[in-house]
């Protein structure tokens, strides 16, 4: 989750800063909860161990609460409706996936605020990515929240685009360093600082 991270980054960072968010998911949520390492999860355990109570007790907080529905919005309709669906109880694995989404949701880049150079932001994603398992709405939300950032794709997996497309991951990571050098020697910004984040 190195490309997220390096959004956050940029969201809190005072100054101008750019990101290169490279096949990045949106969120730790489709990663582990709908994603390939949603298999390696022993949900049924989770379940019946006292982590979910623990998982309870974090959860308190109408933001991370707002954030879940908006994933859940995202997420296709029939998990929407095991999720919502209060006349239909849960079985012990969707109990504690829906649990841990919620637990998750603080990490969903929806919670920051985009950075002060969102123009230099650029969010790249592979369009066969079964290890984070996202689904479009997830990003058409962040291209309204981090106007002007750039969102592309790249036909790959998650593993392929690291280890196959390291050329066009540094192209995008010297593109986004000319976008900063482009506006800054143009506009007086009140911090002096610039700097990248990957």
């Amino acid at each position: 989750m190195g490309g997220l991270h390096a959004a956050m980054v940029a969201s809190v960072f005072p100054g101008d800063v750019g990101a290169t968010a490279w096949l990045a998911p949106p969120s730790a949520v489709p990663v582990f909860a709908d994603g390939l390492l949603s298999g390696s999860c022993n949900w049924r355990s989770l379940y019946k161990q006292h982590e979910l109570q623990m998982l309870d007790k974090m959860l308190t907080g109408q933001a991370e609460v707002e954030s879940l529905e908006k994933l859940v919005s995202a997420v296709g309709d029939s998990k929407q409706q095991q999720l919502e669906s209060s006349d239909m109880e849960l079985d012990p694995v969707q109990e504690a996936k829906k649990r841990m989404r919620l637990f998750l949701s603080i990490t969903d880049i929806d919670n920051f605020l985009p950075p002060r150079r969102s123009d230099a932001v650029v969010f790249v994603y592979g369009t066969e990515d079964e290890y984070i398992g996202f689904t479009e709405p997830q990003w058409a939300r962040m291209r309204e929240q981090w106007k002007p950032a750039h969102f592309r794709t790249i036909k790959t997996g998650h593993v392929s685009g690291i280890l196959l497309e390291q050329e066009a991951y540094r192209k995008t990571i010297l593109e986004v360093v000319d976008l900063l050098k482009q506006r800054g020697g143009t506009a007086e910004s009140s911090s002096k600082s610039v700097a990248t984040a990957v």
